[in-house]
């Protein structure tokens, strides 16, 4: 509705993100508001170069950093606004395409992360509101949380920058006895309560293609997208889980950002992280409102005694079968009993 005043108003805006799928979706949301705003968006990026076909100009960040910013110079510098969508995201490249351009233009940004970095680009924080704010509010749905342990030791793996090094991380979890522990957590908790849309989080191709196969020696049809799948096996793959063909998708980073589905009823979390930033998106995917939505499904697989790991337990103080309402009520009876005590 913003950018639609601002073309009301005879303004020029930038949107910039930086995924087909997230560009795919903005494009959406602009002609739910307004039809007419379709003949104003030109496309800026791969082989479309719209240059100034209307007001507002969707572009990808990789596009107008690319070859030392050669396209983002051909873009006129008459834009009163510039709107970055996932800005927590390519920091350094944004804050050279927000530098090229007129020093008057306004930078807006949007993210559920606004962690590390992003503060460099911005100067102020306008609005913030977490998840839990969001849950609260009605905004989101809340997680219903379950944890499914495994015998996995995760208390050697080196970590750089507060993370797992991803490779020693795949070596030590992709392995049969965790994968089974996995599927048995999909069949007791996401199958046993009529879930249909599943989204896994793995740590590497070779993970998603193991648990792919687990699946399938349970019967359980799971499939898997990742960065070897071109836009067109990856749209097909996603339109499949979209209309229920299959109820798990198992991905590599694909579904961190850019893909939004509200009706995904669970969350299958088979990458540990340290990363709250991560830990965010992942979750975030299946929060989403719906029609007949009550919640989503957070299924923790929880490896040895790692205190640091992003789980529901830990950000949220989420017990085993518990979504935020019971989490409340549990608090407040805690609460009630200490006062009696004192």
């Amino acid at each position: 509705s913003a950018v639609n005043k601002l073309v009301s108003d005879n303004k020029k805006v930038i949107i910039c993100m930086d995924q087909i799928e997230i560009r795919d979706q903005i494009i959406n949301s602009l002609l739910s508001v307004n039809k007419e705003l379709e003949k104003e968006i030109g496309i800026v990026q791969g082989d479309s170069n719209q240059v100034d076909i209307g007001k507002i100009t969707i572009c990808s960040r990789q596009t107008l950093a690319y070859d030392n910013f050669r396209r983002l110079d051909n873009l006129s510098r008459d834009y009163s606004h510039i709107f970055i969508d996932e800005c927590h995201r390519g920091v350094s490249a944004l804050n050279k395409i927000v530098n090229k351009l007129d020093d008057n233009i306004i930078c807006c940004g949007f993210t559920a992360t606004p962690y590390g970095e992003t503060s460099k680009l911005f100067n102020k924080l306008v609005y913030k509101k977490d998840i839990e704010g969001l849950i609260e509010d009605g905004y989101l749905v809340s997680p219903k949380s379950f944890k499914a342990r495994t015998d996995i030791s995760l208390q050697d793996i080196k970590t750089i920058g507060g993370e797992f090094v991803l490779s020693q991380l795949d070596k030590r979890i992709n392995v049969e006895s965790r994968n089974e522990i996995i599927v048995k957590s999909y069949i007791d908790y996401v199958q046993a309560d009529n879930r249909k849309h599943c989204i896994l989080f793995c740590s590497s191709i070779n993970h998603c293609d193991s648990l792919v196969n687990t699946f399938k020696k349970y019967n359980i049809d799971a499939r898997s997208i990742d960065s070897q799948d071109d836009s067109k096996q990856r749209k097909q793959i996603l339109d499949d889980f979209k209309s229920g063909k299959f109820p798990i998708l198992c991905n590599v980073g694909i579904c961190t950002t850019g893909f939004d589905y509200p009706p995904t009823d669970a969350i299958l979390l088979a990458r540990p992280t340290k990363s709250l930033t991560l830990f965010t998106q992942m979750v975030g995917r299946g929060l989403r409102i719906s029609e007949n939505k009550k919640d989503c499904l957070i299924i923790d697989i929880s490896d040895g005694e790692v205190n640091s790991l992003c789980t529901c337990e830990n950000i949220f103080d989420l017990k085993q079968g518990e979504d935020f309402k019971e989490r409340n009520k549990r608090k407040q009876i805690e609460q009630d009993k200490r006062e009696e005590e004192l």
